[in-house]
């Protein structure tokens, strides 16, 4: 037994003494042994009376022993269930309801980072994973694979999900043109960067759209979510060199072929984030809208 509890009920105990004349009252329902346990402990919050022994009490309360009880007993060892009834609009006011918020959706998602070597795949992934600028990133040999978790992605129709991303930085080398097909398998969208600066890497582009669409886009009946970005736009912006693809190309050739658009700097964080970002609210909601469209169907055949 606790050393508070000991103390409250010794207190209780002399309660006991001081009501001792009225235990009468409550061992016509009750023996005398049961009834001084039961007040001891409600006096110290370790048990109920009996339910008729609690109305007897209360009863009891409501007379002079009340007076007797209350003024001699401290008031923070008298039972709850003897203090003055609260309002229950007081108590909503006061209590705020507790909220337990729904988990969000989790989903897991394969997506390729692709575009010619020297295009900036790498430092645009260690931005947004590292919130690091890399001036010289090692070549990537084959394919870099990394992991990702991107929280509370709102889909169209309000819901939050969770997103595991496996991230496959794809080597833009021609040496490594072989290994490719068997890179994009599983894929459920990708990021297609091209360097604003350079007109070779946005000409390739051509090459890396249909590698993706061969090995990737396999299923006629999906939609594989792609981003065209532009990179390094910081080095148009600072003037160190000029633009060589103009927006309205870019942006073009991203509708012709039903892919966002979007201008980043890995170097000053324009829009590296939202890139990622977007990526993974368009392949949400093309999940979703092959689930509304799996429970049509089901329900049509039923």
């Amino acid at each position: 037994m606790g050393f508070h509890l000991r103390r409250k009920r010794k207190q209780a105990q002399k309660q006991v003494e001081i009501i001792e004349p009225y235990i009468g009252e409550i061992s016509e329902q009750a023996d005398q042994k049961q009834a001084n346990f039961s007040i001891v402990d409600i006096l110290t919050g370790k048990t109920d009376f009996y339910e008729n022994e609690k109305q007897v009490f209360e009863d009891l309360l409501n007379q002079e022993i009340g007076e007797v009880i209350n003024e001699s007993i401290p008031e923070q060892i008298i039972p709850p269930e003897i203090e003055e009834e609260i309002p229950e609009e007081i108590i909503n006011e006061s209590i705020p309801e507790e909220k337990i918020p729904a988990a969000n959706h989790p989903v897991t998602y394969k997506i390729l980072i692709m575009g010619e070597g020297g295009v900036g795949k790498t430092t645009l992934f260690k931005k947004y994973d590292e919130d690091k600028f890399i001036v010289d990133t090692k070549l990537t040999v084959g394919v870099g694979i990394h992991a990702h978790k991107l929280e509370n992605v709102e889909a169209y129709n309000g819901e939050l999900f969770d997103a595991n991303l496996s991230i496959w930085d794809i080597g833009g080398q021609e040496r490594f043109e072989f290994l490719r097909d068997s890179f994009y398998k599983g894929a459920s969208g990708g990021l297609l960067l091209f360097d604003v600066t350079s007109y070779m890497s946005y000409d390739a582009l051509d090459k890396w759209i249909g590698e993706f669409n061969e090995y990737a886009a396999t299923n006629l009946d999906i939609v594989y979510p792609v981003i065209l970005v532009a990179s390094k736009m910081d080095l148009v912006q600072s003037g160190e060199y000029e633009r060589a693809v103009p927006y309205d190309e870019a942006k073009a050739l991203a509708d012709e072929h039903g892919f966002g658009y979007i201008e980043t700097s890995a170097k000053t964080g324009l829009n590296v984030d939202e890139a990622f970002e977007l990526l993974t609210e368009y392949m949400i909601n093309e999940t979703l809208k092959i689930e509304s469209a799996n429970m049509k169907k089901m329900e049509k055949e039923a």
